[in-house]
């Protein structure tokens, strides 16, 4: 070991933590009211959201019936599908296009074990 050294440790300096924190606290610091006016907005916020949501979800169950369900089997088509559930009255040709739409089918060819939703 040496008896002379010119090294200098890093660890013997006594370090201020005190002005070394104040200043980070400092810059970090945010006002009593400016926490204040962010819970309000939050809490406003949360409150609209709820409002409108609850009055949304009371108008759809009112007004949206179930709709009627057919599971293809084999050998049906489109066409038979919708001649025996079509509403009295409507154009078949309408009706199809009508579980096309609703079901996101984009050509008419259906296969055995589908579930087809059936529009009013």
């Amino acid at each position: 070991m040496l008896k002379y050294s010119t090294y200098k440790s890093i660890y013997t300096e006594s370090i201020q933590k005190s002005s070394i924190l104040s200043s980070e606290v400092q810059g970090s610091r945010i006002s009593k009211t400016a926490k204040r006016t962010m819970l309000v907005l939050v809490l406003l916020l949360l409150t609209c959201t709820g409002v409108v949501s609850a009055f949304a979800a009371s108008n759809d169950s009112v007004n949206k019936k179930p709709l009627e369900t057919v599971i293809v089997m084999p050998g049906d088509t489109l066409w038979e599908i919708a001649s025996e559930h079509k509403p009295q009255g409507k154009d078949i040709r309408r009706y199809i296009e009508s579980i096309k739409r609703v079901n996101g089918m984009h050509v008419s060819s259906i296969k055995a074990g589908e579930v087809l939703v059936l529009p009013k």
